[in-house]
């Protein structure tokens, strides 16, 4: 069993809310991270993603990340690495 699974994230910059970075997960509803560090924004979201991982029953296959990129072409686009057996620690603490 696969011990991770990437999803492309979408980084943006505001340069408006005093370099605020928002980071969005396009194939997981709602995730989204935000900070003024960027690497905690990146954290941010990828806890929001396992979290909202953890209520569904099952996993959005990942976008290829240079059709996200084409899509984004503003916004600096990398994979974002989620830790499976964290999402399934987290599903059973939300069922017991």
């Amino acid at each position: 069993m696969e011990k991770t699974i990437d999803y492309p994230c979408v980084i943006f910059k505001s340069n408006a809310n005093n370099g605020v970075y928002t980071v969005n997960v396009p194939d997981v509803n709602g995730a989204v991270g935000k900070d003024s560090d960027e690497e905690k924004s990146i954290q941010n979201a990828t806890d929001d993603t396992e979290t909202i991982l953890s209520h569904s029953g099952s996993y959005p296959t990942p976008s290829d990340l240079s059709s996200i990129a084409r899509e984004f072409p503003q916004a600096e686009v990398r994979l974002m690495s989620l830790d499976l057996a964290r999402i399934v620690a987290l599903r059973k603490k939300l069922n017991s």
